[in-house]
């Protein structure tokens, strides 16, 4: 789940009969489904000043009504539909991208969802090649190397506006 999303303030609908869940695998889906919830509400941690999410799945427990709490500033980056044979790539930061109100949103042209992990040694790539393998166009090595620099620059204008004192 988007626990990221939860974390700042999202509140999900976490219920049976959501209408994704019907004809979905996702693990979440069938604990729903089979009414494993939280045993304790859901609550943001108010010590989170600023939150950086890369794709966060799955958007359909997130409605526009359950992210108006969300008052941080957010930093959502979404990898590319056009690679979404994974099911997950681009699917859902663009959609919550539409339901926070101002996010620093980043798309990356040609990254898969699992772009946004660390690259991987040769023996994570033959144990994992969904999570490893990326696009023949995306380099990522040189994606992370922008990546991580434009989160620093993201938490450091936010913190050095004296939001964390």
């Amino acid at each position: 789940m988007a626990a990221s999303l939860a974390v700042i303030g999202g509140n999900p609908e976490l219920r049976k009969g959501l209408s994704n869940c019907a004809t979905s695998s996702l693990l979440a889906c069938k604990q729903l489904e089979s009414g494993e919830v939280p045993g304790q509400p859901i609550t943001p941690d108010p010590r989170v000043i600023a939150a950086v999410m890369a794709d966060p799945y799955p958007a359909f427990v997130f409605s526009e009504e359950n992210l108006k709490k969300i008052a941080i500033p957010v930093q959502l980056w979404s990898s590319d539909p056009a690679q979404n044979a994974d099911g997950l790539s681009g699917c859902c930061a663009s959609t919550i991208k539409q339901r926070l109100p101002a996010p620093d949103y980043h798309f990356v042209a040609n990254a898969k969802h699992f772009s946004f992990l660390a690259t991987c040694i040769p023996k994570e790539t033959q144990a994992n090649p969904t999570a490893c393998t990326d696009a023949p166009n995306f380099d990522r090595v040189d994606f992370h190397r922008s990546f991580h620099t434009d989160v620093v620059a993201f938490y450091r204008k936010h913190f050095a506006d004296g939001a964390g004192q």
